[in-house]
């Protein structure tokens, strides 16, 4: 009998994408491990659609059920068309007058695990038609393979450009068994609805029914001695690839009767609340169920200061300690090392790279528009003092002697 693995979503790198999906599209050798019960049919995930056909982007979205996806986008298999059937160039009209216009250069994918063989290439698009209220509002990234041919398939990620607020249904993913390992490309990325009203309710409640996930959600002490990375290696944070680390904890109250949550962390760590936390709705029955509290790791003699956050979810109207907490590494403190493990020249080393060379480029600029300034000014004081001096001489006497720029000569010169 088949069961919903609540909290799964398809979040597939880009790697993911490549080696896998396109590779096997294109019944090329993947080198690419894949567990053995990837055996996972995609064809409602990833349908072939021609996108560069007279359909436009939102027809297609609605058609494949884009309004009901949640905080997702969509993937298409679609083969390129050539302006010129023995030419190079490819035409990427879209609709009835649209176009898919790049915005920036492309980029190219990297194996994570040998970082100098790039095995595809990405590229961003933008829906453009002037005087369409859908101008600007449709992306489209672009992956392919580095040998390809007219007929090789592009693998496509459509998405909406989504206002803030508007919320989606997530892809349900069903397996036969208990869980050990997802499909590839799925992760677990639940809602925050789905970590109260599912994960926190069911740990309260019944929590035998959440065996499968015992190796997802664990059981660990977020308010103990135990610092925040120490918990993140122990728990192979640092081999995540878009993903966070998810525990059930107990909170710890300054007393049996108090209100007060202590929440310290580690030898002098301390998680403090950022924002005003957030009441939780349930969509489907319209009412709240819980409280989401967004924390960060404060230790101001530590070098992991502010690099650390914890989403702390809580069930309203219960008298359980127990809460549900997201760990996630501050990304922006940190370079992602997982995308360049075992390349020589490290994330940080190119980054300095990078440093130096807009520098010296910057310093060049400044350079050559102080010297153009300065030679410009000199020019002006040649040119006023030259003005000068042929005045004067106008009003001199005949046959008065005087110099000009080191050299004497006669006022009797005629000037035109």
């Amino acid at each position: 009998m088949s069961s919903d693995l609540v909290g799964f979503r398809f979040y597939p790198t880009d790697e993911e994408l490549i080696s896998y999906f396109l590779d096997n599209k294109n019944n090329v050798h993947t080198t690419a491990q894949v567990p053995s019960m990837a055996t996972f049919n995609y064809n409602n995930i990833m349908p072939e659609v021609d996108l560069y056909g007279d359909v436009e982007p939102w027809q297609i979205w609605e058609t494949y059920g884009g309004s009901e996806l949640y905080d997702q986008d969509m993937l298409f298999f679609t083969q390129h068309k050539m302006v010129n059937p023995d030419g190079l160039r490819i035409q990427r009209k879209v609709g009835s007058g649209g176009t898919w216009s790049e915005g920036e250069p492309g980029k190219l994918i990297f194996d994570s695990k040998l970082m100098q063989k790039p095995i595809g290439q990405k590229r961003k698009f933008r829906y453009e038609k002037k005087g369409s209220e859908h101008n600007g509002c449709w992306y489209l990234e672009e992956y392919s393979l580095l040998s390809m041919n007219s007929a090789s398939y592009v693998l496509c990620r459509l998405r909406q450009n989504i206002r803030k607020g508007r919320k989606r249904k997530e892809i349900s993913l069903r397996q036969e068994s208990p869980m050990n390992y997802a499909p590839v490309g799925f992760r677990f990325h639940p809602t925050d609805q789905q970590l109260i009203s599912y994960f926190l309710h069911k740990k309260v409640t019944e929590e035998a029914s959440l065996y499968s996930y015992k190796n997802i959600v664990c059981e660990f002490d977020l308010f103990g001695s135990t610092e925040p990375w120490e918990i993140w290696n122990m728990y192979g944070g640092h081999e995540l690839r878009n993903q966070d680390l998810f525990f059930f904890t107990k909170l710890k109250r300054a007393s049996l009767k108090s209100s007060r949550i202590l929440r310290k962390i580690g030898s002098s760590g301390t998680w403090s609340e950022t924002d005003a936390s957030k009441l939780i709705k349930d969509e489907a029955k319209q009412k709240h169920i819980g409280r989401r509290r967004k924390l960060r790791y404060e230790s101001k003699c530590s070098k992991q200061h502010g690099h650390w956050y914890l989403d702390e979810y809580s069930l309203l109207d219960s008298e359980s300690d127990y809460v549900i907490c997201r760990l996630r590494k501050n990304d922006k403190s940190s370079p992602p090392s997982s995308e360049w493990n075992g390349n020589k020249r490290t994330y940080s080393a190119l980054c300095q790279e990078s440093k130096e060379t807009l520098s010296s480029v910057t310093n060049k600029k400044l350079l050559r528009k102080q010297s153009n300034e300065t030679m410009n000014v000199n020019n002006k004081k040649n040119n006023t003092l030259s003005d000068q001096t042929i005045a004067q001489t106008k009003r001199m006497q005949p046959g008065t002697k005087i110099k000009l720029f080191g050299v004497e000569i006669d006022s009797d010169l005629k000037y035109v």
